[in-house]
């Protein structure tokens, strides 16, 4: 095959090409423009702790709380992301996805979802923390824990409809052009 046979196939079926191009560019659009939008969350959590212990030394040593309140944001953190949690969760606010906690430092954690409405997400926020007070209490023998939100972080989801819709009139010409090609070998053959 020589060069001129390339152009004369994509000339031949430029038809094909523009038809399959625009289907996709059709399909991409209006999948973009019916999608679900979510808005995202975000709620850091701070643990201290207050000792109880019976003795002084430990007690006023800040080395142990901070040790202690990372053990707790440790358990918090793989409480809230139990089934059970999640249960509990679900039977409050119906529709979340992408639920996520993060430790990023030793007493911080960070509780990331998405939700439908800005009230649904405030909603769950309050249920996290909750259940978060819920399970530090199990956790409070000989300690006194605290979690403190800090404020929740609300954004929505940006849509990208002419992104999606580009890369869908791409996906098109390429799928379109490898038919072209496909049908003239095999009318040849």
């Amino acid at each position: 095959m020589q060069y001129n046979d390339y152009f004369r196939i994509l000339k031949n079926n430029f038809i094909l090409i523009a038809v399959i191009a625009a289907l996709t560019f059709a399909s991409a659009l209006f999948f973009s423009a019916t999608k679900e939008r979510f808005f995202q969350f975000s709620l850091p959590l701070f643990v201290s702790s207050s000792v109880e212990f019976s003795a002084p030394l430990k007690a006023e040593d800040p080395y142990y709380s901070v040790k202690a309140s990372d053990g707790a944001a440790e358990a918090l953190t793989a409480w809230l992301q139990s089934p059970s949690a999640q249960k509990s969760l679900s039977s409050q606010v119906k529709v979340f996805k992408n639920f996520k906690v993060i430790k990023f430092a030793p007493q911080f954690l960070e509780v990331k979802y998405e939700a439908k409405s800005e009230e649904d997400g405030r909603r769950l926020a309050q249920a996290v923390l909750a259940e978060a007070d819920k399970s530090i209490n199990y956790l409070g023998k000989t300690r006194m824990f605290a979690i403190k939100a800090e404020e929740l972080a609300v954004e929505q989801e940006e849509r990208r409809t002419g992104v999606v819709a580009f890369l869908g009139m791409l996906t098109g010409l390429a799928l379109g052009i490898f038919l072209a090609f496909v049908k003239e070998y095999l009318t040849n053959n």
